[in-house]
Formats: structure tokens, C-alpha cells, sequence
């Protein structure tokens, strides 16, 4: 037996794990789109950029088990 902290996405595929203290604590985590200034004139890098947002969030969404947010 031990306590650790895991993903909330990845408690489901790991059997004997179950949440404790999740009234107590709880974590985000936040990921960031670096880019050159420059960039910013290609159109094509800006709907790169969208769309690698847009998988990001729907994947990030779907793991966390909200399938309403993962279409937005």
C-alpha cells in the first residue's frame, strides 16, 4: 500500500488505485504554445497552431471524462 498522486485520467486504467483526499487537494496543469514572433504572418503555421490547440483540448477533455467539452 503506498499513496501517490496520478492523473485523474489515468486512475480508471489502473486497477487498486482510488482517489483519496480529493476534497483536500488538487492540482491543474497548464501547457503553452511557444512561438517565434515571426510565425505569426504565415497563415498556415496559425492554423497549424489552431488545430494542434483544438486536438490538445478535446484530448485533454476526453481523458479527464468530459466528453461535452472534448467537441469545443
Amino acid at each position: 500500500m503506498g499513496l501517490g498522486m496520478v492523473h485523474d485520467f489515468a486512475i480508471p486504467a489502473a486497477r487498486g488505485v482510488r482517489r483519496v483526499l480529493a476534497s483536500h487537494i488538487s492540482l491543474t496543469r497548464s501547457f503553452y504554445l511557444i512561438r517565434h514572433a515571426d510565425d505569426r504572418r504565415l497563415e498556415r503555421l496559425n492554423r497549424f497552431a489552431e488545430s494542434l490547440v483544438a486536438g490538445m483540448r478535446a484530448e485533454v477533455s476526453r481523458l479527464e471524462g468530459n466528453p461535452d467539452e472534448s467537441n469545443s
